[in-house]
């Protein structure tokens, strides 16, 4: 092999590596996962991620459980926890995210005495420091659920 082959073949062993690296940097093999907050990543199977609500210190998260009848994991309740009541206080908490082109969305109002703000499946009384939505959340297939995102804001 001549000087100018292994030369070639290095440059391109080289670039091969820089590509290599920029993808797994890119979050392109990430599957399956809600990014909030600057590319904080948290799974729909587990996790939290910061969400910057009205401070630094709110995490979002979902649980799942088990359907037996259907054999899957669902996902039946998503939660917002850790909201700095004195820094949110008056102010409305919305959360929303699309799947199979329909909008799904929840509102609270944020008060004092809670700190975590809980869209479930069934109806449960707010006893603090969980405030639950007025509005229900329909369950769904964790796997099949195609779920990118989930938007929250504070108005």
């Amino acid at each position: 092999m001549n000087l100018r082959s292994r030369i070639k073949k290095r440059w391109l062993l080289l670039a091969a590596a820089i590509f290599g690296v920029a993808l797994l940097g890119s979050g392109v093999f990430a599957s399956s996962q809600i990014t909030l907050n600057s590319g904080n990543a948290v799974s729909l199977g587990a996790g939290a991620a910061a969400v910057n609500v009205c401070d630094n210190s709110a995490t979002i998260s979902t649980q799942q459980y088990f359907n037996s009848s259907q054999q899957a994991y669902y996902t039946g309740t998503i939660s917002i926890d850790n909201v700095d009541p004195t820094a949110c206080v008056g102010r409305t908490l919305s959360a929303a995210f699309v799947r199979g082109g329909t909008v799904y969305t929840a509102t609270w109002p944020i008060t004092a005495s809670y700190t975590s703000y809980v869209w479930g499946s069934s109806t449960v009384s707010d006893s603090a420091p969980n405030k639950y939505s007025a509005s229900l959340l329909t369950s769904f297939d964790t796997a099949q659920s195609a779920l990118a995102t989930i938007a929250v804001a504070v108005q």
